[in-house]
């Protein structure tokens, strides 16, 4: 038996060396495509409030105990009113906040319909970890579906 080429205790055969490649490459890409898909939104907000964000203060105008502990704020800016609403984070913040207390908000300078009362930097390193991670998990569902498929066919069509 040759050996020559072996890495390690199963040598693959070029076959399911180039398969494998395939798959990897598959994966890859719709990695970066759901990535891509997600940040659109919530991380392409939180980079510009972070770069680019105006320091506020908000009154906290309602809050809702039974919609995950949303609590809607005002603010205005230039004479201008505006609203956002956040998640609390936790029970005991949420019920020691009440109507009318004032919060530090971070509006987008240029746009303040875009407005946050969280720290934009940890939001976006929370966005970033999540689009990850949900990117790398959806792409790797996706490819073994892909190969299912792909089997089933091959399998078929060999009958």
């Amino acid at each position: 038996m040759e050996t020559r080429g072996v890495r390690g205790p199963v040598a693959l055969s070029r076959t399911r060396r180039m398969r494998i490649a395939v798959y990897g490459a598959a994966w890859l890409l719709l990695t970066c495509l759901i990535a891509v898909f997600l940040a659109e939104r919530e991380w392409v907000k939180y980079y510009r409030l972070s770069r680019h964000g105006v320091t506020a203060l908000a009154t906290v105008t309602r809050k809702e105990p039974d919609n995950h502990l949303n609590v809607h704020y005002s603010f205005s800016v230039d004479s201008q009113n505006y609203s956002g609403i956040a998640g609390a984070g936790s029970q005991d913040y949420f019920d020691r906040l009440k109507l009318g207390d004032k919060v530090q908000i971070r509006y987008l300078d240029g746009d303040p319909r875009i407005s946050t009362w969280y720290d934009p930097r940890d939001e976006l390193v929370n966005a970033t970890m999540g689009i990850v991670l949900f990117s790398a998990a959806g792409a790797a569902i996706l490819v073994l579906i892909i190969h299912e498929q792909i089997v089933k066919r091959w399998n078929t069509s060999r009958s």
